[in-house]
C-alpha cells in the first residue's frame, strides 16, 4: 500500500492480482475508485509511487517490475528483474527503483533501465527495504535474522577537463 500525497492518491494490491487507486479520504466511504492497473501474471508484492518521475511502480513474483503511466494508468515500460520481486523502494534522489530480488538488491536506472548496482550478502528472502536520504544508504531486513546497510546509488559526474590554459571548463 502507498499514499501518495501530491496526488492525494492511496494504491494497493489485492489477491485479485490487480493494484487499485483511489482518491483518498478521511471518510472511507469517499474513496472513490479512480483507476486499476492490472498486467502482473503472478501476485503483486508491492506498488509505491516514484516522485522523481511521477510514475506508479508495481513488481510482482513474476520477477517484473511495471511502471505505469500518470494518468493513462497504462503499463508503459515492463523491466525483468530475473527473480521474484520481494520488495522495492524508491531513491528519492535519482528515482531509480531500488528492488529485493531474493538474496538480493538490484538497482535500475528509471530512464535507461539498465542495472546500476548490485548489492550481495543475506542468505535469505529480503523482506523490508528503505532509503534514507541523509546518509546516503539503503537499508534492507531479511528472513535472515539481519538488517544490512548499503552505500545508496549514485550517478557518475562527469570530471571536467582543463583546457590549454588550464582552465576547468563547464
Amino acid at each position: 500500500m502507498e499514499y501518495c500525497a501530491k496526488r492525494n492518491e492511496i494504491a494497493y494490491a489485492s489477491s485479485d492480482g490487480m493494484v487499485y487507486i483511489r482518491a483518498f479520504s478521511p471518510n472511507g466511504s469517499e474513496m472513490v475508485l479512480l483507476n486499476t492497473l492490472d498486467g502482473h501474471d503472478l501476485e503483486i508484492t508491492v506498488v509505491r509511487y516514484n516522485h522523481v518521475y511521477d510514475r506508479w511502480i508495481t513488481g510482482s513474483e513474476d520477477g517484473t517490475v511495471k511502471i505505469w503511466k500518470p494518468d493513462a494508468m497504462e503499463c508503459e515500460r515492463t523491466l525483468s528483474t530475473q527473480g521474484a520481486v520481494n520488495t522495492l523502494c524508491i531513491d528519492k534522489v535519482n528515482g531509480c527503483i531500488v528492488t529485493a530480488v531474493e538474496h538480493a538488491i538490484k538497482v535500475y536506472d528509471m530512464d535507461t533501465l539498465n542495472l546500476v548496482q548490485t548489492n550481495i550478502g543475506h542468505v535469505d528472502n529480503i523482506r523490508t527495504l528503505t532509503h534514507v536520504v541523509e546518509r546516503a544508504q539503503y537499508i534492507s531486513g531479511s528472513w535472515d535474522k539481519t538488517i544490512r546497510i548499503w552505500n545508496s546509488y549514485r550517478r557518475p559526474t562527469r570530471r571536467r577537463r582543463p583546457n590549454e590554459d588550464g582552465i576547468v571548463s563547464r
